[in-house]
């Protein structure tokens, strides 16, 4: 899905999806909720990733 996509569907526009991406922004519960069933992500998962997907 691209960022227009996944931010249409989840009610927020691109450039703060987008922002919400690069962690300029905090989603709220609300937003990762809509992710986490947009994505089929468990929110928890959600909540605690910091953006860090490194395994080092």
């Amino acid at each position: 899905m691209t960022q227009y996509q996944i931010a249409d569907a989840v009610g927020v526009s691109r450039a703060y999806y987008a922002d919400v991406e690069r962690g300029r922004y905090t989603p709220s519960l609300k937003l990762l909720l809509r992710l986490s069933v947009l994505l089929n992500i468990d929110l928890n998962f959600l909540k605690q990733n910091d953006g860090n997907t490194s395994t080092c």
